[in-house]
């Protein structure tokens, strides 16, 4: 019957122009046809959105309706109910249909109307447009400003004492709020079943999203589609599923991102948007993108000069969410492939060594009661406090009762009783630094500063024990790590960005072997005040009083660098036999200007950090180079304050210093 419209509504195209009356005709007896299937279609999709219409009664209404037969029926006196509720759906959310809106698009001679793996095999040449950025749920400022204009104006708390008034005072009000909340809960239970939507994805429902798979659903074969979205598209972890159905069942075409500084959309500036086109149909081995762009009229330059990146890069980079990286240059593509190399990502897990899981512990809002402004012997740590191998970067606001905590967390407060890695919540990609990461002492900390959870057996956890904690603080404190992580985010550090980096995953006995100058070195940076007396009586190795441990002679340290620089590298070499397994303020390094930026032997000790991660992620110096003038904030902050970029030239010195060891890669 849809075939039939359809052929009727194509062959008005055949037709005379002035013959309006025989057009007509054919139109009628095409909508005569197509009407008789829409009682069925308001069914199927009100059954989707109402789970309370049990399927023995949808499957005998519907064989009714097909029938056209009466729905009443002594046996099921519930049909009549069922039918009116569907109508009432129909009415207002306003169905709409595709197959029966466009038959023939969906109904021609050469496209029957089949549904194949969630894919038509027939539709539109073509889908374009910018659809609605919104979050299918009810929005308290958009139903009561009716009400009340000033309603956007107010706070939470004042306006959910308002909105009560208003429905206390006037109960239409409150019907009809119950009724738009109501809606929204049928729309998400229809959205979320999968014959609707195949790859919504987890998290909120985005307009946005629904567009998408929308839009290509009702695509032919071959054709093609062109949007504007947000950036979430290429970068949210709820968008995955999206991107795996393009990447496994289309040829993407485009990807360019724009940054909003020049008020495209009357939107924040700082939002992200995105062009995005693809044709149905194969699969996608690479793709052209661009980001941070700004200008839309630019789009022909862009596109002449755009980056290619393979699918197989993707998997590589992102492997379980598929996110694409902001890559602002070949050159970055190539050296974040050298940087990834072989190595497992934080997020897989692996036999015979530790696994990385994440933690948040007190919630800054919901566990306030906990906090104490006095001072107590247990600080409450936040993001804020900790910087680079530093954990007193500010000072504290809160303090905890150890009791209280312990109660409030139960069988997770051990976590509080060991030294963990932690790092900020909140980054962004275009600070001085974006991955902040430091080992964090025996506290407990508030949910700006999430944390890894440490080993401890008893527990029944295997993560990183102290010495393979240092190990990954030490990784993710580097500018290597920086770079990739900066090509992902833009604002905030989600867990599953963290689980996405590179490190090698190495156990204690293989760290011990392999790099113990690097474990030393971070813990001189870490181990600065008595908090951390324990980890360092823990790892501290005699090895370490030993100078040429420090400095081997193979690679003197005399002869590159400023003679300040130089006395200071000879300083930290002599000062080895000085060191001792009971740890004193001496253990640690100190030298920082008042902003606690680190100078003299603390940014000493950092650039040959660096350096040695450099060489253990297999970069030659041209690459690591590259990385470190990705980093225009802190250049431009040294360049201030010391009149150079010196961290840049003390790592570059440093490696090539560590070449002269014969390291040039990890083994």
């Amino acid at each position: 019957m849809l075939g039939e419209a359809g052929q009727d509504i194509q062959s008005i195209n055949t037709m005379d122009e002035d013959d309006t009356d025989g057009q007509k005709a054919v139109l009628k007896q095409a909508e005569k046809k197509i009407s008789a299937l829409k009682p069925l279609a308001d069914l199927y999709t009100a059954y989707l959105m109402d789970s309370t219409i049990q399927p023995v009664d949808y499957n005998t209404l519907f064989y009714n309706l097909a029938k056209q037969q009466p729905v009443d029926n002594p046996l099921l006196s519930d049909l009549p109910e069922i039918l009116d509720k569907v109508e009432s759906f129909t009415e207002r959310h306003r169905f709409f249909h595709w197959p029966l809106e466009f038959p023939d698009v969906f109904g021609s001679e050469n496209s029957s109307f089949v549904i194949r793996n969630s894919q038509l095999n027939c539709g539109f040449s073509t889908t374009v447009g910018n659809p609605p950025w919104d979050i299918v749920k009810p929005n308290s400022q958009e139903f009561f400003s009716a009400y009340d204009p000033k309603f956007r104006s107010y706070k939470k708390q004042e306006a959910n004492r308002v909105s009560k008034k208003l429905m206390a005072d006037n109960p239409a009000i409150a019907k009809r709020w119950k009724e738009y909340c109501d809606g929204f809960a049928k729309q998400s239970t229809y959205f979320k079943e999968p014959l609707s939507y195949t790859a919504l994805g987890k998290g909120d429902i985005n307009t946005f999203k629904l567009f998408l798979e929308q839009f290509f659903t009702v695509l032919a074969d071959g054709g093609r589609m062109g949007i504007v979205v947000p950036s979430g598209i290429y970068t949210d972890q709820g968008c995955q599923p999206l991107r795996e159905m393009f990447f496994n069942q289309s040829r993407i075409e485009f990807l360019y991102g724009f940054e909003n500084r020049r008020a495209v959309f009357n939107i924040h500036r700082s939002f992200k948007f995105v062009l995005f086109g693809t044709q149905k149909g194969g699969k996608t081995d690479r793709f052209k993108c661009a980001f941070m762009e700004h200008d839309p009229e630019r789009l022909p330059a862009i596109d002449a000069n755009a980056l290619k990146i393979s699918v197989k890069q993707v998997k590589k980079f992102s492997p379980d969410t598929l996110s694409v990286m902001e890559f602002k240059s070949q050159q970055d593509i190539d050296v974040t492939a050298k940087i990834y190399g072989d190595w497992p990502l934080l997020g897989e897990k692996l036999e015979d060594t530790w696994n990385v899981k994440f933690r948040s512990e007190l919630h800054m809002t919901n566990d306030s009661h906990l906090f104490k402004t006095t001072p107590t012997d247990c600080l409450l740590y936040e993001g804020k406090m900790i910087w680079l191998f530093d954990s007193a970067f500010e000072q504290p606001r809160y303090w905890l009762d150890r009791d209280e905590v312990e109660e409030a967390l139960g069988e997770n407060a051990w976590e509080g009783r060991h030294y963990r890695v932690g790092f900020r919540d909140v980054a962004a990609s275009t600070n001085e630094r974006t991955l902040i990461a430091s080992i964090v002492p025996p506290y407990w900390i508030g949910n700006t500063l999430p944390t890894v959870i440490p080993k401890d057996t008893g527990k029944g956890s295997n993560g990183p024990n102290d010495l393979e904690g240092i190990w990954l603080a030490t990784f993710l404190g580097s500018f290597c790590a920086d770079f990739v992580i900066r090509q992902k985010i833009t604002n905030h550090m989600n867990f599953f960005y963290m689980k996405t980096i590179p490190v090698p995953r190495e156990t204690e006995s293989a760290i011990l072997k392999s790099f113990p100058v690097v474990i030393a070195k971070s813990m001189r940076l870490i181990c600065v005040k008595d908090e951390f007396k324990k980890l360092w009586e823990n790892i501290f190795s005699s090895d370490w009083q030993s100078p040429e441990f420090w400095y081997p002679p193979s690679a003197p340290i005399d002869n590159y660098g400023p003679a300040y620089e130089q006395e200071i590298r000879r300083r930290l070499r002599d000062e080895a036999r000085n060191l001792t397994p009971e740890w004193g303020p001496h253990c640690g390094v100190h030298d920082r200007l008042p902003d606690r930026r680190d100078i003299g032997d603390r940014a000493q000790l950092r650039a040959e950090i660096d350096a040695y991660v450099a060489h253990l992620y297999g970069l030659s110096r041209d690459d690591f180079a590259y990385i470190l003038d990705t980093f225009p904030v802190l250049k431009k902050k040294e360049e201030k304050a010391f009149g150079e970029f010196m961290s840049k030239r003390k790592c570059l010195e440093e490696y090539d210093r560590i070449c002269k060891l014969g390291i040039t890669n990890y083994e």
